[in-house]
């Protein structure tokens, strides 16, 4: 099968489960790699540069690869998310930044979701999913308590932990 080759640079070590890596400069801690695949597999930045975005920074940790890129407007964003998600089992949007320059009346605030512990998380989703936070309210404290296998105050504990956190990063921005 032909294969395309992308170049990667990354401190640390990567995992690549979808093809083959090879170190071809190393200087102290940082290493660049090329990072062979299937050609039929489609290149993060190729799906990103075919919207005429371009890419600013790609990095690796972890074995994770972390893109940066300018689009113009939602919209564009949106289509670029979409072919992503569909291309790969596990992206995730981290961080969206608008200029300062924009014309929209709506404002984009940035909230590091892991801020949260995977429980904030968990807790979160399920008051949610059962409408704790709907007005008025379709499932009480102790709903989602039983729900989730907690007591009443375990289940608030981590609510006020979560809105914590939250509310930290988003008075922060």
């Amino acid at each position: 099968m032909p294969a395309d080759s992308d170049c990667v640079e990354f401190d640390g070590g990567i995992s690549v489960s979808n093809g083959d890596t090879e170190t071809v400069f190393t200087s102290g801690s940082k290493e660049i790699f090329r990072i062979t695949r299937p050609t039929p597999q489609p290149c993060v930045c190729e799906t990103i540069e075919d919207h005429g975005c371009p890419v600013r920074d790609i990095t690796a940790v972890d074995g994770t690869i972390y893109v940066t890129f300018v689009s113009t407007d939602h919209e564009t964003l949106q289509q670029i998310l979409v072919e992503l998600s569909n291309q790969y089992d596990e992206m995730d949007l981290r961080r969206a930044l608008r200029s300062s320059d924009s014309t929209d009346c709506q404002r984009l605030t940035i909230v590091d979701v892991g801020a949260l512990t995977e429980r904030q998380r968990e807790v979160l989703t399920t008051a949610h999913e059962m409408g704790y936070f709907e007005h008025p309210k379709e499932a009480s404290a102790a709903d989602v308590a039983d729900q989730l296998g907690i007591v009443r105050s375990t289940f608030t504990e981590h609510l006020a932990a979560a809105q914590r956190n939250l509310l930290d990063e988003l008075l922060e921005s």
